[in-house]
């Protein structure tokens, strides 16, 4: 069980991101989107021509069914809907993956970017990883699986995200540490090293007020 807090600051109202501390990421490139987005959308023409062999298979068979009355032809039926309705949905599923694939590509697109980090939502990062990176041998997955901690300038407080591989105190990040090294403790404003990570200022002075102690609170638990 995973436990997300909030830090913040009494005095000053300093606030940092609801999480864990951070959360689990997968880097994704343009190459690697559109890979899937070629995938998918063999799937899901693989898929349509399944469901509609189905479909016409249970057509069929209702017009032999008014005919012969046959209850054991009806039974048959009713598992072919069942059939058919799972395969439905799963094409929603897949569909609405492939709706977020092509967001994230154009994004990467748009926005001239070499790689993007997407955001696991808690409890779901296997799902992700299963979904995007699947297809990767396990060691390419390794490369692009991270853990982007909620990090702070203690000189001009800037706030931002990082994967901290020296990261000791948050226990999620036992999970992804070591190299290689992903990013550096150097804010990317104001160029300072005297940067932190939530999990190491907590229950230490408020780098904004200097007057009292960054606190949690207690959110929510994740199976």
């Amino acid at each position: 069980m995973r436990i997300e807090y909030r830090g913040f600051c009494r005095n000053c109202g300093l606030e940092f991101p609801v999480g864990l501390g951070g959360y689990f990421y997968i880097e994704v490139d343009r190459e690697l989107l559109l890979r899937r987005l070629q995938d998918i959308e063999y799937m899901l023409g693989r898929l349509r021509e399944y469901y509609m062999g189905i479909k016409d298979l249970i057509s069929e068979f209702k017009v032999i069914v008014s005919k012969l009355h046959d209850s054991s032809i009806k039974s048959l039926i009713e598992r072919l809907d069942d059939v058919a309705i799972k395969l439905e949905e799963r094409m929603l599923d897949i569909s609405i993956f492939y709706m977020d694939v092509q967001y994230y590509f154009r994004y990467i697109d748009e926005e001239g970017l070499n790689n993007l980090r997407i955001r696991c939502p808690p409890g779901e990062e296997a799902n992700y990883i299963r979904s995007y990176l699947g297809h990767l041998d396990i060691e390419e997955v390794i490369k692009r699986v991270g853990f982007n901690s909620f990090c702070i300038c203690l000189e001009c407080l800037h706030q931002f995200e990082a994967d901290l591989r020296d990261e000791e105190s948050n226990p999620f990040r036992h999970w992804i540490k070591g190299p290689p090294a992903k990013d550096s403790r150097i804010c990317p404003v104001c160029g300072s090293k005297s940067v932190k990570t939530i999990s190491e200022i907590i229950g230490h002075t408020c780098p904004k007020c200097k007057s009292s102690k960054i606190t949690t609170e207690f959110i929510g638990c994740i199976e």
